[in-house]
């Protein structure tokens, strides 16, 4: 049923969400997950949403995939194994015109992962759309947004926002991922120092050279982002040289990882665009230790320990034992956490109000300039 309040006049609208990365459950990541929060929250509320996404090979979605386009010459496939209509394609910026063809959208979404190249065909189709700036990670394809003039956006944090006023004069909305609670809230018992998805760019080579420092504690490796053959047995290899890490598969239900973890650690490397996997175990109260990079300092808050991202070793590990070892720190932070898991920023009620209003303004051609540029 739709939900009673500022949106229950208007008509329902239809909605194309895409993105050049896969989707759940061919990839869990955070931008999986937040971009599945939006579009069921937007169905809650009555609209028809569909997503494109690209296509993974392996596993039943893929080998039917594979089989459907061959029969039916098509460039993408629609399933439904996430309630919703989920197109999948190997290039999804050249399957764009034949998914708007067969839609006839009211608006278009485009989300992070090969973003500019998406926009790009997206406008190419005369849809109007609006972009979901989720990362900065724009490599070469930097020129193609300015080509595409001020296109409006949400973007996912203050350093986003301000990523994209500063380069190319863009005055994107602000609305964090939306993190539904009870899908993440738990009561910790575990004593696993966690750190998820071991890749480089996640801080990889710091969370190992702080599990070596730090033998006597345990800790988690989450698998994140898909691992080729390669890349797992790399990885096996260097954790061969640190016993007290255990190495778990990625967790559709992320509980079960909050649940056997008493701190977080979040060494990214890279420009983190928000960080949601602190705001996910800060809704359990559980202490973050993360760098400065990026938008994650928003992330933690006063709920955990900012370091410089390029910090040695030594300083991670010292900051990691003082928490550890300091009942009266780690249940003042624990504290900090939770309450900066129930600020306004974070309300899904609030937050889908404001991706509702975003759309609903592209999808009318309003006054995009009319809206708040962040919630409070």
């Amino acid at each position: 049923m739709r939900r009673k309040g500022a949106f229950a006049k208007h008509a329902d609208m239809k909605i194309l969400f895409v993105t050049g990365a896969p989707a759940l459950p061919q990839m869990i990541a955070g931008s999986q997950r937040s971009s599945d929060a939006i579009i069921r929250g937007l169905i809650a509320r009555g609209h028809d949403v569909h997503l494109l996404s690209a296509l993974i090979g392996g596993g039943a979605i893929g080998l039917r995939a594979k089989v459907v386009m061959r029969l039916r010459r098509t460039r993408a496939v629609c399933d439904r194994v996430l309630g919703y209509p989920t197109w999948r394609a190997w290039y999804p910026w050249e399957a764009i015109d034949e998914v708007v063809a067969r839609g006839r959208y009211d608006a278009v979404v485009v989300l992070g992962h090969s973003a500019i190249r998406m926009a790009k065909a997206v406008r190419a189709t005369g849809q109007r759309f609006l972009m979901g700036f989720q990362d900065v990670e724009l490599g070469s394809s930097g020129s193609g947004l300015a080509e595409l003039g001020r296109v409006p956006g949400v973007a996912n944090s203050e350093f986003t926002r301000r990523f994209f006023h500063t380069r190319f004069g863009l005055d994107p909305i602000v609305v964090h991922p939306i993190i539904e609670a009870a899908k993440y809230r738990t009561a910790p018992t575990g004593r696993y120092v966690t750190f998820v998805n071991p890749d480089p760019k996640k801080g990889l080579d710091v969370a190992i050279a702080v599990a070596a420092r730090c033998p006597d504690l345990p800790f988690l490796f989450v698998e994140g982002w898909p691992l080729t053959p390669e890349q797992r047995a790399a990885l096996h290899v260097r954790l061969g040289a640190v016993p007290n890490v255990t190495l778990h598969p990625s967790a559709p239900d992320m509980r079960d990882i909050y649940r056997m973890s008493r701190i977080m650690l979040v060494p990214s490397q890279w420009e983190e665009a928000f960080g949601r996997v602190a705001a996910e175990a800060q809704f359990s109260g559980i202490p973050v230790i993360g760098s400065n990079r990026g938008g994650l300092p928003e992330a933690i808050g006063d709920g955990g320990v900012v370091i410089d991202w390029d910090a040695p070793a030594p300083i991670w590990s010292d900051a990691l034992l003082r928490l550890w070892n300091d009942p009266a720190s780690y249940d003042r932070l624990a504290a900090a956490a939770r309450r900066h898991a129930a600020r306004p920023a974070l309300d899904p009620v609030r937050q889908m109000d404001a991706w509702e209003s975003a759309i609903r303004t592209v999808a009318s051609a309003g006054d995009w300039g009319a809206l708040p540029r962040a919630l409070v």
